[in-house]
Formats: C-alpha cells, sequence, structure tokens
C-alpha cells in the first residue's frame, strides 16, 4: 500500500465555494441552524425587522432562488386566500368612497350579470399569482434602476441584491396587505378607514424597503429611499406633463373651430 508523500506541499481544494455563502445567512436560508420550519419562518421574519442585521444577510447572497420560495410559502398563500374570500362573497365591490363625498353611487347589477361578475372576479383572483409575478420583476427592475440613479450600487452588489430585498421585503408585506384585502367584506366606514391605513402602511412600506436596500447595497440610506421614490416620482411627472400637453393640444384643436 502506497503512503502519502509527505513532502508534497498541501493543495487547495479545487471545488469552489457554493454561491451565496460568503456571509452571514437568513435563517430561512440555514436549515442547519434553524431546522424547524414554523421557527425558520418566525425568526426570518424577525431578522427582516432589523435592517442592521437583515441587510449584510441579504447582500452577502446572491441566490435569488430561497428569497423566491420564502415570498411563495410566506407572503403568497395568505393574500391569495384573502383576495379569493372577498372575490367570491362580494365580486367587482366598487371603492368605498362611491355614492359618497358626492360621488355617484354604483348601479346594481341584475342576478345573471351579478353571476358573471363573480365568475370573472374569481377567475382575476385565481390568476393573481401571475400578476404578482410579473409586478415583481418590475419592481425589481424598477428599484435597481432607481438606486442606479441615485449613486446607490458603488458596492457593485448586483441585481441579485435587490430582487432578493424585494422578494423578501415583500413577502413580509404581504402578511399584512392580505388584511386590507378584506375590505369589500367590511361596511362602508370601516372600509375606507382600512382604505386609509393602507395607504400609510404601503408608503412606510417603501421607505422601509428604502432602507433595506441601503443596507443590503452598503450605501447611505437616503440613497436607498430615494432609489424606490424616484422612478415613480419622474414616471408621475411624465404622466403629468402627457395629461398637460393633451389638454393644450385639444383646447388648441378646439379653439380652431370656434
Amino acid at each position: 500500500m502506497e503512503s502519502p508523500n509527505p513532502y508534497q506541499p498541501p493543495a487547495a481544494a479545487l471545488d469552489p465555494p457554493e454561491p451565496g455563502l460568503e456571509g452571514p445567512l437568513l435563517p430561512w436560508e440555514d436549515p442547519v441552524g434553524h431546522p424547524e420550519l414554523p421557527g425558520r419562518i418566525v425568526a426570518t421574519l424577525g431578522v427582516l425587522l432589523r435592517p442592521a442585521e437583515a441587510g449584510p444577510a441579504l447582500g452577502a447572497g446572491r441566490r435569488v432562488g430561497p428569497a423566491i420560495t420564502f415570498y411563495l410559502a410566506v407572503g403568497l398563500p395568505l393574500l391569495w386566500a384573502a383576495q379569493l374570500l372577498a372575490a367570491i362573497l362580494k365580486p367587482g365591490a366598487a371603492p368605498p368612497w362611491m355614492g359618497h363625498f358626492g360621488l355617484p353611487a354604483a348601479p346594481a347589477l341584475a342576478p345573471e350579470a351579478l353571476g358573471l361578475q363573480r365568475m370573472l372576479a374569481v377567475g382575476a383572483a385565481l390568476a393573481a399569482p401571475v400578476g404578482l409575478a410579473i409586478s415583481l420583476v418590475v419592481q425589481g427592475a424598477v428599484l435597481h434602476l432607481g438606486l442606479w440613479a441615485t449613486r446607490g450600487l458603488a458596492a457593485r452588489r448586483g441585481m441579485a441584491v435587490t430582487y432578493r430585498t424585494a422578494l423578501y421585503a415583500n413577502a413580509a408585506f404581504a402578511l399584512v396587505s392580505s388584511v386590507f384585502a378584506l375590505w369589500p367584506l367590511l361596511p362602508v366606514w370601516p372600509a375606507l378607514a382600512l382604505f386609509a391605513a393602507m395607504v400609510l402602511f404601503w408608503i412606510a412600506a417603501a421607505v422601509y424597503q428604502g432602507v433595506l436596500l441601503a443596507r443590503a447595497h452598503q450605501t447611505d440610506t437616503w440613497r436607498g429611499v430615494l432609489g424606490v421614490f424616484l422612478p415613480w416620482l419622474v414616471f408621475g411627472c411624465c404622466c403629468g406633463a402627457v395629461a398637460l400637453a393633451a389638454a393644450a393640444a385639444v383646447g388648441a384643436f378646439s379653439g380652431a373651430f370656434r
């Protein structure tokens, strides 16, 4: 039996380290440290509430797969169930401010039309995950564009970090959004109060997402927060400019035929 050469220099391992494991791990990505699934979910949600701890873990990883599975396992089911419940019990419910504040009330529908409306509402709710997936893809690209515009990508963490942050954050936000999705089941004034709470929540959620992005990309907090809002501000200004130009064109066109 041939014995190993004692004078042979030590050799480095040929297998490269697994990508995405070069830094601290989120509990969801650490099944060894958190073997129980419920405990892993609760621990991950707890870490996401602490940006100073969540940011390095989000930024150190390069794998988007665990973030997708966390959104599918934690964020999507409850929100999807709330949307289906609202579509079945109150299909096509008009916004609660219709019929108030001087706005016309929604007309009553015939039983045949109500059945068709329920069918369409349930179909739209069943297809909601597809719309959510598309919106998350667009949101990740827009967030990365906003960070680029504010020079928040100096650490060169890459778009995967932006998508990881967006997916984990939106999974936590979806748990709260599932309550807002039940507004059609409430009377008018509680539904209005829930709408107001929803607006305040999403503003706070956007700010918090900017903080998480700043920690994940190792940049200033204001760059992350501004990077979340800047693309939508630019989009709103462009829409306003187009609307003003269209109104001016219609006014000039109608004035030419007076």
